[in-house]
């Protein structure tokens, strides 16, 4: 056991809360605006929304595998001018080694490497609605919740929902952009060591006491990478900074909003085409092979055996309309955000929604329904409002 700082999470939690304090401070005491703390305010969904606030996710077609890997046969993958970037560092460092500017004998910090970068959002989505699945079947069991059908199963759903989806979020929209998602997702991001994550004496032996620390942090800033305070070993390109914005040119973008509208794409659009069927996954792990009913028959109380509906795709499709999931989907995502609107507003936004959907498409309802939503401030406008301009432009 570490006196200052924790070495793993074997401990009381008021000895890691303490150690964890004293790691916190000996990172902010060297004065470094780019160590940065990922787990707090805005930072928590850079790479992950755009300026709006909508969720978003990397466009596949602007990764590419970085050159010094440490894995050569599945290379870590970023952004192409994170790529870039990162490269120009490394060839930095590898220069000042040569020079004896800098120490050649630090185990991460003499040459740089990549030992991961872009978390693939599809994985870590599917993962994790892996884990959602078993403890909401495991709900559904403990309170001995039984349906025989999916329109059941979803009155059951909205009944279970409200008292855990904001803290664990069933749409990928809203799991994007919640602590669950590792800023990794983004393509922004390259480890250059890997460490235990819960060491952090480790992480002061290995970076802020390298000899070469100082300069890693100084390099950083110059090219345009922040620190993640919780992982040194961590580093996130700043899309605001003049480092990249001038290594980005190369690939026509003009700035974060440029790379914010160019290099990602919106969630949600993306997403829906999969909604319905993953809650028809979610229907299917749930419900019983069989459950029994008391039923009178003559005067005697009977038992009924119930065998819950089994869809095909065909059926499925062909029962529930897209409108119908449509609804369910706003209201789910109501259900996640923090929102500010009433249920009226709520049931006037979802209908506006449909309205939309029935004079454009589902993906231009789906967009300005997630504009309206992901606001975190007081809103102008409303989706009738969009929808009359949108008439007004044909």
């Amino acid at each position: 056991m570490s006196t200052f700082y924790r070495k793993n999470n074997n401990e009381s939690t008021i000895s890691l809360f303490n150690k964890r304090v004293i790691y916190d401070f000996d990172l902010r005491s060297y004065g470094f605006n780019n160590i940065v703390n990922f787990n707090f305010g805005e930072k928590l969904l850079f790479g992950k929304v755009n300026r709006f606030f909508i969720p978003v996710q990397v466009n596949s077609n602007a990764l590419v595998p970085l050159a010094r890997s440490v894995n050569t046969d599945t290379p870590a993958m970023a952004l192409n001018f994170v790529a870039d970037a990162f490269n120009a560092m490394a060839q930095q460092f590898d220069k000042q080694v040569q020079n004896g500017q800098i120490s050649a004998d630090e185990p991460y910090l003499s040459s740089l490497v990549a030992y991961g970068g872009r978390a693939a959002h599809e994985t870590e989505y599917r993962n994790y609605s892996m884990n959602f699945m078993t403890i909401l079947k495991s709900t559904f069991q403990k309170n001995k919740i039984i349906c025989g059908n999916f329109e059941q199963f979803i009155s059951e759903l909205e009944n279970v929902f409200p008292t855990t989806i904001d803290k664990f979020p069933f749409t990928k929209t809203a799991y994007m952009k919640s602590r669950l998602c590792p800023v990794s997702v983004s393509g922004l991001t390259i480890e250059i060591a890997d460490l235990n994550y819960s060491n952090d004496e480790e992480k002061i032996l290995q970076f802020t006491q390298s000899k070469n620390w100082k300069f890693y942090v100084n390099a950083c800033n110059s090219y345009g990478f922040m620190i993640d305070r919780a992982a040194p070993w961590r580093i996130v390109a700043d899309i605001d900074a003049d480092g990249i914005r001038e290594i980005s040119q190369k690939y026509g973008y003009r700035g974060a909003s440029s790379i914010l509208n160019g290099a990602y794409v919106r969630v949600a659009p993306f997403y829906y085409q999969r909604f319905k069927f993953n809650l028809l996954s979610l229907y299917n792990n749930v419900k019983m092979k069989k459950y029994y009913i008391p039923q009178e028959c003559n005067g005697r109380v009977m038992s009924k055996k119930i065998t819950p509906i089994t869809y095909s795709v065909k059926q499925f499709q062909e029962k529930f309309p897209e409108e119908y999931f449509l609804r369910l989907y706003c209201k789910i995502r109501f259900m996640e955000e923090e929102s500010h609107f009433d249920e009226n507003s709520q049931q006037k936004l979802i209908g506006d929604t449909v309205v939309i959907y029935q004079n454009k498409n589902i993906g231009t309802a789906i967009n300005n329904f997630e504009r309206i939503v992901n606001k975190p401030f007081d809103y102008r406008g409303s989706l009738s409002y969009i929808n009359r301009q949108i008439k007004a432009r044909e």
